[in-house]
């Protein structure tokens, strides 16, 4: 009956202390844009290899200090992308047992006695419980041990965040085209000389020469009236 006035100060604590600390890593990551369609965003990264991304609703991107979603992204942007992961174990719940009284044990479930009321709890079967300084599994509890005891249950899972931040620089703007070489035009011929007049192919200097005939005979007539 010794055994039954056993009490058992526990502190239950189902994964050490040191685990719970948040692991966090980064990461970053370049590319070139190449195109963006729907709420994929493909980029080219430095290996050659193209890849699609999917991008959450609402995603900025800083371009050039500033803000601009996916579709405000330019072929040929250069991004370098910064991954902030964190990993945190998760405390799912705290029990304690205060003053309980052990009931019965049956597999990894121990049923206690607490302020009259009857609980039953599942215990881990790698626990081990102190008892009287010697560790005890829960298949060694005793009906009529008195449990003090705290547990700490955490899940079985790690929660995982990340943050990405996405900066990237616009592409250069294309050269200005060279213009075209425009041949001047070629000056304008210079107008051709007018043709000498013909006269009509009637027309006879004979009249002419009957005109000067007679005023070489006027003349001479005049002279000769002023000798006489």
């Amino acid at each position: 009956m010794r055994n039954l006035a056993k009490v058992l100060m526990v502190v239950l604590v189902l994964v050490p202390a040191t685990m719970a600390v948040a692991q966090t890593t980064t990461e970053v990551r370049s590319g070139t844009v190449v195109t963006t369609f729907g709420d994929q965003l493909v980029v080219k990264l430095p290996s050659g290899e193209v890849k699609e991304i999917t991008v959450p609703p609402g995603f900025m991107f800083t371009v050039d200090g500033r803000q601009v979603g996916l579709h405000e992204l330019q072929p040929g942007t250069h991004l370098t992308a910064t991954i902030k992961t964190t990993k945190t174990p998760q405390t799912v719940r705290t029990t304690k047992i205060k003053n309980g009284e052990v009931i019965r044990v049956s597999g990894n479930t121990l049923i206690v006695r607490e302020n009259g009321e009857m609980k039953s709890y599942q215990i881990p079967s790698d626990f081990r419980f102190n008892l009287d300084g010697q560790e005890a599994s829960i298949n060694q509890l005793r009906p009529g041990y008195k449990l003090t005891a705290e547990i700490v249950y955490k899940s079985e899972h790690t929660l995982t965040s990340t943050e990405r931040a996405v900066a990237g620089n616009s592409p250069p703007p294309p050269p200005e085209p060279t213009p075209a070489y425009t041949a001047p035009e070629p000056a304008p011929a210079p107008a051709p000389a007018p043709a000498p007049a013909e006269l009509p192919k009637t027309a006879s200097p004979l009249p002419l020469i009957g005109v000067v005939g007679a005023i070489l005979l006027a003349s001479g007539l005049a002279v000769r009236r002023s000798r006489t």
